[in-house]
């Protein structure tokens, strides 16, 4: 079941042990930004402060999916991303080959920030649900990794999470 990054997080380890996590997830590896969002009658504006990251954004892509679809399924070589929910909910599956994790993007926990070398996918709860993913560096196909046979042992589909 995946918890919010407000509330206490477990992480599966490939033994089955479970432990409790502080918002940094996977060994440090997957972080949960925390995000303040500033509410009014006019709608929601949440800022993002890249530099507190030591993040710098190359590019940036949006991703609105129907309710049940998955998408993501990979780890990337170099490339770190931030995963920012614009909309809905979406569970986001994180494995590095010896832990997962699930986060459920919501009100509560808007983005999380990828590793390189951390199989992630990304499930949308409900229709309409979307997220803005930004990258530090440029598209390159090479940088994908699909499977755990190119040698990176963190692209093993992701264990089962509490």
């Amino acid at each position: 079941m995946p918890v919010n990054g407000r509330s206490a997080i477990f992480e599966t380890l490939l033994d089955g042990s479970a432990q409790v996590s502080d918002g940094a997830l996977l060994g440090g590896r997957v972080l949960i930004l925390p995000l303040d969002s500033f509410v009014d009658d006019r709608g929601t504006l949440t800022p993002v402060s890249f530099a507190a990251w030591r993040f710098t954004p190359v590019r940036a892509f949006a991703v609105c999916a129907p309710a049940r679809s998955v998408r993501g399924g990979h780890a990337h070589r170099h490339c770190r991303q931030i995963l920012m929910r614009v909309s809905g909910e979406v569970d986001v599956d994180v494995d590095d080959g010896h832990r997962a994790t699930t986060v459920r993007l919501d009100d509560s926990c808007p983005a999380v920030l990828v590793e390189p070398g951390v199989w992630s996918r990304q499930t949308y709860l409900s229709s309409g649900s979307s997220i803005v993913v930004f990258c530090d560096r440029d598209y390159d196909p090479k940088d994908y990794v699909q499977q755990s046979t190119s040698g990176v042992a963190s692209t093993s589909r992701p264990r089962q999470s509490l």
